[in-house]
């Protein structure tokens, strides 16, 4: 594991060579045209990185849906980028050395202010560190959607060469934009995930530097927020944060927008026109990535495109309009391309796009039942607008998921809204000689801000946790450019720096110690430090297994049932399995509903359909193994079928595996012996007895989800599409 794990490291600066050597070379078509960008060495890079980011999710988009996801496709498009930028790296990486002896070794000595930088770098890279043996090397340290959903989905992207429909049905509408991880993977494995989402933060936090320092001109103030960023947000809420699913990703590209608005700023004439026309290709990227997150970048162009308009800059106007046309065609185009193959424009909001799709084209891929399931079992309604709940209820909520309040002295009190409205009227009206930060490039900043206010749902905290996951960055970057203000307002020029230095000191180790503490201790299977875990896997002394043990969790009743079948065969569970990892670890984990069932178009028949009909569709997948838990809560509407009716479970299936209060079964005649009396009992007692038991019980809820489904199914028997819900038929609670 040692070996692998180098290889890993290296993979890195490979991949970050790679990307940024595409971008380097795509803005050659600008040099030659004798345009320059006038650019900080940081901001050149991070440019070149995100160009990169962008032109490989623009062109493994057509590559995939072409079936050409091979190796050696990719090697073939990778290796003449590397060698064509080989002398921009060489340059990069000598301009690298100059900046990191300015920093080290200082010209004019070591003045106060100068310690404090060296000391906030050393603590940025320390997280970096840190973040770089628990979430980039290590297995997994995720949650449970990365296993079932999103890890899955790129696996069997990679395996079948293609971007079409495959068994993790949904995720074709909402995934198949993730163009970096797939060629990750096909350069080195399946891993790769983990390693692209750390290359992206880490470009992120990058990116909140250079915004910081261009509102503020502070280097200080700018190393403070980046480090504040990396502490609060990846050592927290594993399930947002995944480095497998498309959240770290998404998050990383909003801020890379927000970025480049601030940087338009500086920009003029024929270099404005080129940066425009860059950005179009960064934001048309981004819209291929996650279309969704035009919610956040439409109103950030809409607004400034209008100030510019107000001023009377129709240039500058002219530019964000096309920047924003850009997107809005590429969301467009994926969403033509969704809809001609899979039926349905987007998979959310969900109610909406389903009203629109072809459930006939649709059902060539999926069941249209299986997604009038998951409306079934979401919930009916998710709350409303609402500022009153945002800041009675919501705000706490999302600084409790991420832990804002760990920055220490950057929060200072719990009425923070109201701080932060007096800092920015003092920044607004007074502002003495020496204040540096520039009003008009926080515009930016604050209204992907608004925008999580505004659509925030207060009768559903799921979706306030994910809005506000994806602008997370933005806080610790406002409250260090407050806090900034305030030093600038209130304090005498001559304390103003060593007074800040110290600050910046102080709140950046808080946060690292609170990081570094949460890190250790954050998973529920294990309470004790993690650390020895950590720096075992890296060090080659710790399994991919025992890694994902003591992490994530293995389900013992999983790895009993693969101790007798081996890591080939399909496995289905009836359950919501209590180890996440198991869902893909060994060897394809075991199929879940409803994301991960491999049933594709034949749900319904195996849900609703006779038993002969069920039977013949699961073969016919290869899924002849059912794994039962009786000790976990079920999941889904096949425990509840025909075909597992329990007066002909014993009669349809034989036992192949008992332990600890689980079992697997298979087909009659395949396996020790016929399923036993004790296991048909359990049987009943779940699928029937609580079928009838109060809400919350988790079987019951199942159960009734089931019982609306079969009315649905048998009232749209003989009518074809679209699939209709009785009018009068109520509705049940779901499980989200």
């Amino acid at each position: 594991m040692l070996g692998y794990n180098l290889f890993r490291v290296v993979f890195l600066f490979y991949f970050v060579w790679l990307l940024s050597g595409i971008g380097w070379l795509t803005l050659g078509i600008a040099r030659r045209r004798g345009v320059t960008f006038q650019l900080a060495w940081e901001d050149r890079l991070l440019l070149d990185f995100f160009l990169g980011a962008a032109v490989v999710t623009l062109v493994m988009l057509p590559l995939g849906i072409l079936k050409l996801y091979y190796t050696t496709t990719a090697l073939a498009l990778s290796v003449p980028i590397l060698v064509l930028s080989y002398p921009q790296l060489v340059r990069e990486l000598r301009e690298a050395a100059v900046v990191a002896r300015r920093i080290f070794v200082p010209a004019n000595g070591w003045k106060v202010d100068q310690i404090a930088k060296v000391l906030l770098v050393a603590a940025g890279l320390l997280l970096a560190l840190v973040m770089l043996l628990t979430r980039c090397l290590y297995p997994g340290e995720t949650g449970n959607d990365s296993y079932e959903i999103y890890w899955p989905y790129q696996r069997l992207v990679v395996e079948s060469h293609s971007l079409w429909p495959n068994d993790v049905w949904y995720m074709f509408y909402a995934f198949k934009g993730a163009g970096v991880n797939f060629l990750g993977m096909l350069l080195s494995d399946e891993m790769a995930s983990q390693s692209v989402g750390f290359c992206m933060l880490l470009a992120g936090i990058g990116v909140v530097y250079s915004v910081v320092k261009k509102i503020g001109g502070s280097a200080t103030w700018a190393l403070l927020a980046s480090v504040t960023s990396l502490a609060c947000f990846p050592f927290t809420n594993p399930k947002w944060g995944a480095f497998q699913s498309h959240h770290v990703v998404a998050g990383v590209w909003l801020v890379c927008m927000v970025w480049m608005a601030v940087l338009t700023f500086d920009r003029t004439g024929m270099e404005r026109r080129a940066w425009f026309a860059v950005w179009a290709v960064l934001a048309a990227g981004e819209a291929i990535f996650f279309p969704l997150f035009l919610v956040f970048v439409f109103p950030l162009l809409g607004a400034m495109c209008a100030g510019y308009l107000l001023a009377k800059q129709f240039g500058a106007a002219r530019g964000y309009f096309l920047v924003g046309l850009g997107a809005g065609a590429a969301a467009a185009g994926l969403m033509l391309l969704n809809y001609s193959i899979g039926g349905m424009f987007l998979d959310n909001p969900v109610r909406l796009m389903w009203k629109f799709a072809d459930q006939a084209r649709y059902s060539r891929w999926c069941s249209p039942y299986l997604e009038m399931f998951l409306l079934e079992a979401s919930a009916p309604e998710t709350g409303g607008i609402s500022l009153t709940g945002f800041l009675s209820h919501d705000f706490d909520f999302w600084l409790s998921l991420f832990h804002v309040k760990s920055l220490g002295l950057l929060w200072i009190a719990t009425p923070v809204p109201l701080i932060l409205a007096a800092f920015a009227v003092a920044a607004a009206f007074v502002r003495p000689p020496g204040h540096s930060v520039r009003l008009m490039r926080v515009v930016p900043l604050l209204i992907p801000l608004g925008v999580c206010v505004l659509v925030v749902n207060t009768n559903h905290p799921d979706s306030v946790y994910r809005n506000y996951g994806f602008v997370c960055f933005f806080l610790p970057a406002l409250l260090c450019l407050l806090w900034q203000a305030a030093f600038e307002s209130l304090l005498p020029v001559r304390p103003r720096s060593a007074l800040a230095a110290f600050f910046a000191v102080l709140v950046a180790g808080v946060s690292v110690y609170e990081a570094l503490d949460r890190c250790s201790v954050r998973l529920w299977v294990n309470e004790t430090s993690r650390w020895p875990d950590f720096i075992g896997f890296a060090t080659g002394n710790l399994s991919v297994r025992d890694a994902l043990a003591r992490g994530d969790g293995l389900w013992p009743a999983a790895e009993g049932a693969r101790s007798v079948v081996g890591t080939t065969p399909r496995i289905f569970t009836f359950n919501y399995p209590v180890g996440d990892a198991s869902m893909l670890f060994p060897g394809d984990g075991v199929l879940t509903e409803p994301s991960h069932t491999s049933l594709g178009r034949d749900w319904d028949v195996v849900a609703f359909g006779d038993a002969e009909k069920a039977r013949a569709a699961l073969k016919d997948q290869k899924i002849n193994y059912f794994l039962i838990d009786f000790n976990v809560r079920f999941r889904g509407a096949l425990a509840y079928s025909p075909l597992f009716d329990p007066d002909h479970l014993a009669e349809r299936f034989d036992l192949v595996w008992t332990g600890d209060g689980a079992c697997l079964l298979t087909w009659r005649g395949e396996g020790m012996q016929p399923a036993p009396p004790f296991i048909v009992q359990a049987w009943r007692q779940r699928v029937r007895t609580n079928r009838k038991e109060p809400y919350p019980h988790p079987d019951g809820v199942m159960g009734r989800l089931y019982d609306n489904m079969k009315i649905i199914y048998d009232y749209n028997q003989g009518k074809g599409y679209p699939l209709r819900r009785p009018p009068d038929l109520p509705r049940v609670p779901g499980w989200q």
